[in-house]
């Protein structure tokens, strides 16, 4: 894939763990934040993809899914919440239930674009 993938994940060895991953399995640049303020913080350069937990440091990523939905950016959700919680409007973004194998992982974020068209 390459790139650049941001991951919002407040658990600090899993971020360190998927960071390593993905720049290993996909040849990217990760940015592992953990809060949703160091993910905007973070979006003042350009993602391809961005891989969020749903609670975080700072709140649920919902919003911050949903506008990086509108601007085109594939998202994808990894998190240990409950996937039906997910927003009417959020439930074409594509949901990985932690724990999730490394090469699910991988799958999940090499697949590229997950938009889809309104």
């Amino acid at each position: 894939m390459g790139g650049r993938i941001l991951v919002v994940e407040d658990d600090p060895l899993l971020a360190s763990h998927l960071e390593t991953l993905l720049e290993e399995t996909l040849t990217a640049e990760v940015v592992s934040v953990s809060s949703i303020v160091e993910a905007v913080e973070a979006l003042r350069s350009a993602v391809d993809f961005a891989l969020l937990d749903v609670d975080v440091q700072d709140g649920k990523t919902y919003g911050l899914a949903g506008m990086l939905d509108r601007l085109g950016v594939p998202v994808a959700f990894l998190s240990a919440s409950d996937s039906a919680a997910v927003p009417a409007a959020l439930r074409n973004i594509p949901f990985a239930k932690k724990p999730c194998p490394d090469p699910d992982v991988v799958r999940l974020v090499s697949a590229g674009d997950h938009r889809h068209p309104d």
